[in-house]
């Protein structure tokens, strides 16, 4: 009843439970037209919801433009939320005109009141220099913030600037704690990462059987370079007992979905006949395919 009566935070509040099948069911038309209802009548929450929902087509007709416009008036607002959405629309020109430095504004913005999204963008931000002076220290700095605020790809990035140096000492131990940290929230590329660590000794004692299992946690998260070197330890019996046929089977999924140095790994299993009946010309095609791409 009283969303009927125009109050904006029943207004959302029913959006939601529409959004999510709650005590009804769900329909996400009727929640865009909640969302829509409440964040015209101010509320900052509608509207970052009322745009994400504009952004992806829930509910409604896609409209970017419109999704731009109504992330701004959240942003504007102070919803440190759509403060993020809202620069990466300026960031890659969704919606409007790119812009890196009204990027980096916004994303400072969301930053300043410790969101860990909006503190991880700065960091990479800074790291290459879009809409800011390039700064490797300010860059760990904010991986660092925005990881201990619980951001998982901060959380990465903070291990490789420990890992390389990079705007901070070298610390191999911290690398491989923040690879962990970041891998036990399921972070693909973290967890293929630490599959690195352990078949290397990065930080820790090399363990074959340990990279072998997270290798093969990178595969079942869909991290390509995880399915490559689980191809790798299978062909090598590195962590595993040695199986050629699921090497080739492993290549050939990491191929298929574009990662270029399986192909000449599955290049090689044609020309051998390593877990595959011999074909030149599937060789060929594989390292011909390789040899125009890096």
């Amino acid at each position: 009843q009283s969303a009927k009566q125009g109050n904006d935070r029943s207004m959302y509040k029913i959006a939601l439970f529409y959004e999510k099948g709650i005590a009804c069911e769900k329909d996400l038309q009727m929640a865009f037209y909640w969302y829509e209802q409440s964040a015209k009548l101010g509320n900052k929450t509608a509207m970052n919801d009322y745009a994400l929902c504009l952004e992806n087509g829930n509910g409604c007709l896609q409209d970017l433009d419109q999704a731009f416009y109504w992330y701004k008036q959240a942003a504007e607002r102070g919803n440190e939320v759509a403060a993020v959405n809202l620069g990466i629309f300026y960031e890659f020109g969704k919606g409007c005109t790119q812009d890196l430095d009204q990027a980096f504004y916004w994303y400072q913005k969301a930053a300043e009141v410790e969101d860990p999204r909006g503190t991880y963008k700065i960091a990479v931000f800074y790291q290459n220099g879009y809409g800011c002076t390039q700064d490797l220290t300010l860059a760990f700095i904010n991986y660092k913030k925005a990881a201990e605020l619980g951001d998982s790809n901060a959380m990465n990035d903070l291990a490789l600037c420990y890992e390389c140096g990079t705007g901070c000492d070298m610390d191999l131990d911290q690398a491989f704690y923040w690879y962990t940290k970041a891998a036990e929230c399921g972070n693909s590329v973290a967890i293929t990462n630490l599959g690195y660590c352990y078949e290397n000794g990065i930080g820790c004692e090399i363990d074959f059987a340990k990279a072998f299992y997270w290798f093969q946690k990178g595969d079942e998260v869909g991290d390509l370079r995880g399915t490559y070197n689980l191809a790798l330890c299978y062909e090598n019996g590195k962590g595993c007992k040695e199986d050629i046929d699921q090497a080739f089977n492993l290549y050939l999924k990491a191929a298929t979905k574009g990662f270029v140095a399986a192909m000449n790994d599955l290049g090689l299993c044609y020309e051998l006949g390593q877990g595959v009946s011999v074909n030149k010309e599937e060789a060929f095609r594989c390292y011909e395919f390789g040899s125009k791409h890096e």
